[in-house]
């Protein structure tokens, strides 16, 4: 249970060491351990970050504190006509492929994107922690849609099936 996540790595920690600890050896005491079984099993970590970055990019917010489907279901009925996660990270994908990359005044904007979602599959993924990566998904995301309408409008079909099957 999440109360209990603090006090039980605590707990764990100073089992292991046989004495006290206070909250910053804690965290050296597992990034240590997190670091040595990274650094013996090198093949096993790529496996865990690559499922974890398909995680990052499911549509199912995985519920840490609150159950957001569950909330917009039955408490915040006013959300249902914004788009998720689900609609704006494909389209995000799609946009970040685009041209929109030469822009130089856009760099920032790759960079900060990019670093913060590299820190959530790093560390936690869960959907409390993809949130802030929305707006930022959502240039990109309005940037594949629209290419797109542009691309449907100007009858360059090839262009609208390449956009549609990203």
């Amino acid at each position: 249970m999440p109360q209990y996540e603090e006090g039980d790595a605590r707990w764990l920690a100073e089992r292991a060491v046989a004495h006290r600890l206070n909250p910053a050896e804690v965290s050296r005491y597992w990034t240590g351990r997190g670091l040595t079984w990274i650094a013996s099993h090198p093949g096993d970590w790529l496996v865990v970050m690559g499922k974890k970055l398909l995680t990052l990019w499911n549509a199912f917010e995985i519920p840490d504190n609150y159950h957001y489907a569950f909330m917009r279901v039955h408490f915040l009925s006013l959300l249902w006509p914004l788009p998720t996660f689900a609609l704006v990270a494909p389209l995000a994908l799609v946009g970040v492929a685009m041209p929109f990359w030469r822009r130089t005044d856009v760099t920032a904007l790759y960079i900060v994107c990019g670093v913060y979602l590299a820190t959530v599959v790093l560390f936690y993924v869960r959907g409390r922690y993809r949130i802030p990566a929305v707006p930022f998904l959502l240039v990109f995301a309005a940037v594949a849609v629209e290419r797109g309408l542009h691309a449907f409008t100007a009858r360059r079909w090839r262009t609208v099936v390449a956009l549609g099957a990203g």
